[in-house]
């Protein structure tokens, strides 16, 4: 069945019922590439049906969808949905301790950060807590990959879905206050993510 005429008799014209085809005008995220729509196909023979698709217009990150309708006279396959789809790469993802960091003058607790690359993208990392009291002092990488410090332009993955920071802080006496750390990463492809740890240094006697 035709998918877009089944919604228009059911429900009468919705518009764009699947993701809108053109965020950018003239340049729809899925084009047909074929001159003709029409004509006719002798027995035993075939003919590609050729589109394109333009993740760089595609409207959503994860989940474009479309369907190629194909109409014909088979009495046995009149209509044929072919459905599209289309994931753009999505940026790291970064997770945090969910509750409230607290510690004391002088102690070296440790906390972890992961940042998560959903397509396996070579990243980069970048620490910073400019009050210089914490500092990821190992890294964890998943599977087959691998890390290189690149001191002051971060810590590069190759290879890998996940990097677990291992962060120590590790406040002096007379430290007590408010601090914060952040981290930042961004794939090979500049799709960026940061997030900020807020953490409290208690006075110790």
């Amino acid at each position: 069945f035709d998918v877009a005429a089944m919604f228009k008799n059911q429900y009468g014209s919705l518009g764009y019922i699947l993701s809108c085809l053109e965020t950018v005008p003239g340049s729809p995220w899925v084009k047909m590439l074929n001159t003709e729509t029409t004509g006719e196909i002798a027995p035993s023979e075939s003919l590609d049906v050729k589109f394109e698709l333009n993740a760089a217009t595609a409207p959503l990150e994860v989940g474009n969808k479309a369907v190629l309708v194909i109409k014909s006279n088979d009495p046995s396959v009149p209509v044929v949905n072919f459905p599209i789809t289309l994931d753009r790469n999505r940026m790291p993802v970064i997770t945090v301790p969910g509750e409230a960091i607290v510690v004391s003058e002088g102690t070296n607790p440790t906390v972890q950060v992961t940042v998560t690359e959903p397509e396996a993208d070579d990243f980069t990392i970048v620490f910073t807590d400019n009050a210089g009291i914490s500092s990821i002092t190992s890294i964890d990488v998943d599977g087959e990959g691998s890390y290189e410090d690149l001191g002051e332009e971060g810590i590069k993955v190759k290879g890998a879905n996940k990097a677990t920071l291992n962060v120590t802080i590790s406040p002096d006496y007379e430290t007590a206050g408010n601090y914060s750390f952040t981290v930042f990463a961004a794939d090979a492809f500049n799709q960026e993510a940061s997030a900020t740890v807020e953490y409290t240094v208690e006075h110790a006697n």
